[in-house]
């Protein structure tokens, strides 16, 4: 343990007032008596004896065995780990947005179902045009339930199309795509059948068949 002289005779351990008498210890005493085989600690600003056989200095760690400042109890020094390149998947591409607006016209083609004597196909019927501005637009003859309102209405003269036969439904692009509700008599896309409860992406020009000679032309506005 390192002491300092006290002017009385005490060795004291503290540097500045004796620990024994509580004398102020004079300035020039403030520098560490040497322990008894007489080594000091040779880092600058330090002196400080050696404890004994301590191997650091018990002021500033200086390593008396290695002759070198202090380096820490243990220190391991790594050496820099390469690591391996990261590959990073390239993003995924985004759909286009369409931006065009949408509309269906409906207009009376018997070509794709056999025919219904007691519901023939009108001659001569003007098109109708329906605008696709809401998320989903269903297709469907009138009903009084509050639950069935379509808003793409075919020829009430068709007893063919059910009150929920198909539904338009808006992509997230901004396209429209269409599922068979389990119609009574189906629908067909361009001549082919839809299985009901698939949703089937349309393009502009590809058309609905409903039975018994409705027709629903999906296109875009000019």
């Amino acid at each position: 343990m390192t002491t300092y002289p006290c002017p009385k005779g005490h060795d004291s351990t503290d540097p500045v007032w004796c620990s024994e008498c509580s004398t102020r210890i004079a300035a020039a005493a403030l520098a560490p008596a040497a322990s008894a085989g007489g080594e000091i600690c040779p880092t600058p600003g330090c002196g400080t004896p050696r404890d004994g056989r301590s191997r650091f200095c018990e002021n500033c760690r200086y390593d008396f065995e290695l002759g070198k400042a202090y380096a820490g109890d243990g220190a391991v020094t790594l050496a820099p780990v390469e690591l391996p390149p990261v590959s990073v998947a390239p993003p995924s591409p985004v759909a286009a947005l369409d931006t065009r607006r949408w509309e269906v016209v409906i207009s009376v083609d018997p070509a794709d179902w056999e025919q219904d004597p007691e519901s023939p196909a009108p001659i001569g019927e003007p098109e109708r045009v329906f605008p696709l501005d809401l998320a989903e637009h269903l297709i469907g003859r009138r009903s009084s339930h509050p639950e069935f309102y379509p808003t793409i209405v075919p020829d009430e003269r068709d007893h063919g199309v059910s009150r929920r036969h198909a539904v338009l439904i808006r992509q997230p692009n901004g396209s429209y795509a269409v599922k068979e509700l389990g119609s009574t008599n189906g629908t067909k896309l361009n001549g082919k059948p839809l299985a009901p409860g698939v949703l089937t992406p349309v393009a502009a020009g590809d058309f609905l068949s409903l039975p018994f000679w409705t027709r629903v032309t999906i296109r875009t506005q000019s």
